[in-house]
Formats: structure tokens, sequence, C-alpha cells
């Protein structure tokens, strides 16, 4: 097999060299700056996700580990999003209610318990962004109470397919705590 593939011509590695990586979010935004300046794009990328029967205290400490306000919920072993759980559903009131409801402890709660479902999300499609800035997402945020904005686009075959999202909670923080987006 090793007459197959020759090996790659080699070369000596500088002292200390950098490495590429992501594009990191802009530190600061201002609403009249693009909209996907604070657009995650999952073709760069790539999504932080749990599946639903994971307990809570997992997901927060994998929402910690990632560094995110967020993280999509999907079925086991598949790229199937069944919603989103934000660090609101995991640690609001929303624990609390269903521990009393369902009469269950803290550490017996599931993801699928406290998230937003797919179907309760507010989407809107990529060719929404070509002139969008990013005081038109936090409008379509605070109209729509929502903690995450999805941005869909077809496929070569016209499957809707979830492109990326906008976060209140990452947007707030890119804009410097400034925006009236907690309002």
């Amino acid at each position: 097999m090793s007459s197959d593939f020759p090996a790659l011509t080699t070369q000596v590695c500088p002292d200390n060299i950098n490495y590429w990586h992501p594009a990191s979010p802009p530190e600061i935004l201002h609403p009249e700056d693009q909209a996907t300046r604070g657009f995650i794009d999952f073709k760069i990328n790539h999504p932080a996700h749990i599946e639903p029967l994971t307990p809570l205290k997992l997901a927060i400490d994998d929402m910690h580990f990632y560094g995110l306000p967020f993280l999509l919920v999907t079925e086991k072993d598949t790229d199937t999003i069944s919603g989103v759980v934000t660090g609101w559903d995991l640690q609001g009131d929303k624990p609390v209610e269903v521990s009393q409801v369902n009469r269950i402890p803290f550490d017996k709660i599931t993801v699928s318990q406290v998230m937003t479902k797919t179907k309760d999300l507010v989407s809107a499609d990529i060719s929404a962004l070509s002139n969008a800035r990013v005081g038109h997402i936090i409008k379509t945020l605070k109209d729509n109470s929502a903690q995450i904005l999805l941005i869909t686009e077809n496929d070569d075959k016209s499957q809707p397919f979830i492109r990326g999202l906008f976060s209140r909670s990452l947007l707030n923080r890119q804009l410097n705590y400034t925006a009236f987006i907690d309002n």
C-alpha cells in the first residue's frame, strides 16, 4: 500500500506559529451594523447541541463548556432539531414550574421538559438578511418575545434547513448591554 501513496513533502515548523480558526463574533455591535455581523452561521460555526433526555445539570455544564447561552436540542444520533434550550430555560422559572407541577426533583428534570420546541420558535428566511441591520433583528426578537431567531435556508431540493441563528443574549452582550433588547 505504501507504494500507492507517496509521502508528503515535509518542512520544519517554525517556533511560535499561529493557527487558523473561524472568525470570532465582533466584540461590539451597533444597531446600524449589518445583521450578519451578529449572525451565528452553522456553515461556519458548528452548532452546540444536546439530546432531549439530558438532565438539566448536564445541560448547564455543556452550556458553560461551549460558552454559549443556548444549545440546539437534537434527536439522538441525528441532525433533526426538536427545539432550543437557553440559559433562561435551564435556570429560570421553567424548572421550578416543572418540578412543582410534576412533583419531581430538579435532578430528574430533562431538557425536553424546559426547552422551546421548534414549532414555537421564530424563524426567518436567510434572504431577509440581505439588507437587514442589527436593529431589525432586535425589533424582531422583541416583537416576538423571543430569545432565539432561527434563520432558514432551502437546500437544492427546496427543503428548509436551519442555516444559523441570532441569540438575544449574545446580541445584548455584543451591543455592550446598551440595547433595549431586554426591555
